[in-house]
């Protein structure tokens, strides 16, 4: 049986880079959403006694 996991196969970063060759929506929204993201995993850091760096 296949697994119906995207992420364990590597096709979320697959995805985001032809969504964005391919001038879609659905590409920014994903950039935008993991900037967002890694600005805010960056940020919260410190709260579990990590460096930010």
């Amino acid at each position: 049986m296949q697994s119906l996991t995207p992420a364990r196969h590597g096709c979320n970063i697959g995805a985001y880079f032809s969504s964005i060759a391919s001038a879609s929506v659905h590409g920014w929204l994903w950039f935008v959403a993991a900037l967002i993201g890694s600005y805010f995993g960056v940020w919260a850091r410190p709260l579990f006694g990590l460096s930010r760096t």
